[in-house]
């Protein structure tokens, strides 16, 4: 019995000594992982696996590079869901410096509240903390991107533009490490630069400053403004900003034809209807009086056509769901479906340069279709709703009405933006037009290069069917009456100076493609969801048709009562308000408890595929050890 009884002991101590032995090896090997520079990305989305062109970036770079994170993690109040993300950015940091073959060196700064360190990140990373209502000391959640003298931060990294937070590091190490600005070219009808003396079709009064987007562009490019009556793109210029071209001769088409053959990357901006122009003619009398009558529109005809662009220079956007209520010449609002205000379905989230953006204001825009040429890939940045279509410009001036009744929905997609890259085919395939002013040729002096007929090698064309979305006062805040536009920044501008940064920067950047979320939802569950609120949806509407018709039928016996003048109603009367309250209060009680079927509906299916995604494993893996140790057992006993 005490043998016995010892060698059970003995086989307990060796179990647990074995199991410690276990725990001890899987700590270590933890550990070992953990530092060691291998991962395996199994994301469904591949979040921790970097683009081609990221890694592009980090090949070429010739200099160290030092990404600082700057999270308080030692604050305990952080709630559970932004503390994951901090922790993905932190990956996602590691990962750029595992990458990068030793050329960028991670660090991480946790500053504790009113401490020396607090105050040297906001002195000289320029990071402010920033103070959420469930927090007792503020959120520090930012990157420092440092290489010699040359620093970029991110203030604050927000979870919502976590699909984009690859673009944004690649972007700012572009920045730190580059030799110098590039040079960006600007072809305008309209003084988006400010009043420099060029002239342009349409003079300003007085002094003008430079639109707001073409101003912060300045930080970080050398924008060379072109002579629209006889422009030479100079040397160096990758990338050439058109900007409400008009009546622009075949000789300057002809030259940015044959600057996008040999690769430059080109945005042009057309409008069908200005308002920029047509608000810069009314205030500029003098001009009027010179016959300076403003057409208000533009086209870069006939190269869009050789692009496979279809743009038509008399026709507006009418977008019903993206239309916009105004506070014009009347106090009450006003709908303007001319007025588009672009929400997220408007946007390709696929796409890095439309990716980020959420709220996007174009008035009196134009639109595409694209059909592109052999060659060329047509990607769509911004479109319209399927509830859309084209009227003439001059609705525009005619009440809302008006033109809703014009209107009726194109069955093609209507493109506001689109992005085409490839090899392009020339508008001029018999080579160099005749130029029209001998004056102009000799003006403008450049070097005779072969012409080309078909692109030598790949360029991207970006084509807005609007420009006043740049103008200052459409580009600061969004306009409307609705309570949800108040105050709330636009996007124009940064879609602008990303596109360039993107274009002159470096090619690379253009090849990082936008990412999923890490924190994932139940999907299966919101679908579910979604397919039980439709089951409900129809009999909530049913019941809230029969109260709506039981109120009006009571207000008409309240009103009729008020025009008798009566003091007391009749018992009829009554009855009757008894019986429509009693009714009402019925159908309420039942639309309640359809609601609360719906929810209680919703919940349960909720915990019950959260229970099964949690247990699944665990059960698997104890059915798994049951049979294996039956299996054991039982070849022991045959034996």
């Amino acid at each position: 019995m005490k043998l016995a009884t010892k060698n059970l002991l003995l086989k307990l101590a060796a179990g647990y000594a074995g199991l410690l032995a276990l725990l001890a090896l899987l700590i270590a090997v933890n550990t070992l992982l953990d530092r060691a520079p291998v991962r395996v990305d199994m994301t469904q989305e591949r979040l921790f696996t970097l683009s081609p062109g990221t890694r592009e970036i980090l090949r070429a770079l010739d200099r160290t590079v030092t990404l600082t994170l700057v999270f308080n993690a030692s604050n305990p109040q952080i709630p559970g869901e932004l503390r994951t993300f901090a922790r993905r950015v932190e990956d996602q940091l590691k990962t750029f410096s595992m990458s990068s073959g030793g050329r960028i060196r991670f660090a991480k700064i946790d500053p504790l509240p009113d401490s020396d360190q607090e105050d040297w990140v906001q002195e000289h990373y320029g990071i402010a903390p920033r103070a959420l209502w469930n927090l007792e000391n503020p959120l520090f959640l930012g990157i420092v991107v440092a290489s010699g003298n040359r620093q970029e931060k991110i203030a604050f990294v927000d979870p919502g533009r976590e699909p984009l937070l690859e673009y944004d590091l690649a972007r700012l190490i572009t920045r730190v490490t580059r030799r110098e600005k590039p040079v960006v070219a600007i072809l305008s009808s309209l003084p988006v630069l400010g009043n420099r003396g060029l002239p342009t079709r349409m003079p300003s009064p007085g002094r003008e400053d430079a639109w707001l987007p073409f101003q912060q562009l300045q930080e970080d490019a050398d924008l060379r403004e072109l002579d629209p009556r006889a422009p030479v793109i100079p040397d160096g210029a990758k990338t050439l900003i058109v900007v409400h071209p008009q009546d622009l001769a075949p000789e300057t088409l002809y030259r940015i034809d044959q600057f996008v053959m040999r690769g430059g990357s080109c945005i042009i901006l057309v409008d069908p209807l200005c308002e920029a122009e047509l608000a810069g003619a009314r205030e500029n009398q003098m001009a009027m009086m010179m016959g300076g009558n403003p057409k208000g529109s533009s086209d870069l005809a006939p190269l869009l056509a050789a692009w496979g662009v279809t743009y038509d220079p008399g026709k507006l956007l009418l977008d019903k769901k993206a239309g916009t209520r105004l506070i014009m010449n009347q106090p009450v609002p006003e709908y303007q479906p001319f007025f588009l205000t672009c929400a997220a379905g408007n946007f390709n989230s696929q796409d890095i340069l439309s990716a980020g953006l959420k709220l996007f204001q174009a008035p009196f825009a134009g639109a595409m279709r694209v059909k592109a040429p052999q060659g060329v890939t047509a990607i769509p940045l911004i479109s319209a709703t399927p509830d859309s279509g084209l009227l003439d410009a001059f609705y525009a001036r005619m009440p809302a009405a008006s033109a809703l009744r014009k209107f009726t929905p194109d069955p093609g997609p209507l493109l506001l933006a689109v992005k085409l890259t490839g090899r392009f085919p020339s508008a001029y395939p018999a080579g160099r037009p005749k130029p029209t002013d001998p004056a102009a040729g000799k003006a403008a002096p450049e070097p005779a290069l072969e012409s080309l007929s078909q692109g030598a090698s790949n360029a991207t064309v970006i084509v807005v069917a609007d420009v006043d979305f740049l103008h200052n006062q459409i580009c600061r805040f969004a306009m409307g009456a609705d309570e949800a536009l108040y105050g709330k920044p636009v996007q124009n501008a940064a879609f602008l100076v990303n596109a360039v940064e993107i274009l002159s920067g470096n090619a690379a950047l253009a090849g990082i493609q936008a990412r999923g979320k890490s924190l994932r939802p139940f999907a299966r569950v919101q679908e579910l969801a979604f397919r039980a609120d439709q089951q409900s949806q129809e009999q909530d509407n049913r019941l809230q048709e029969e109260i709506e018709t039981l109120r009006a039928d009571l207000q008409k016996l309240e009103i009729k009562h008020g025009q008798q003048l009566e003091v007391v109603l009749s018992p009829d009367q009554e009855e009757a308000v008894l019986r429509f309250n009693k009714q009402i209060k019925s159908l309420e009680k039942e639309q309640k408890a359809v609601r609360r079927k719906l929810r209680e509906g919703i919940e349960q299916l909720g915990l019950a595929h959260k229970t099964f995604n949690i247990l699944a494993a665990p059960v698997l893996v104890i059915l798994g050890g049951i049979v294996y140790g039956g299996i054991k057992r039982r070849r022991k006993t045959t034996i």
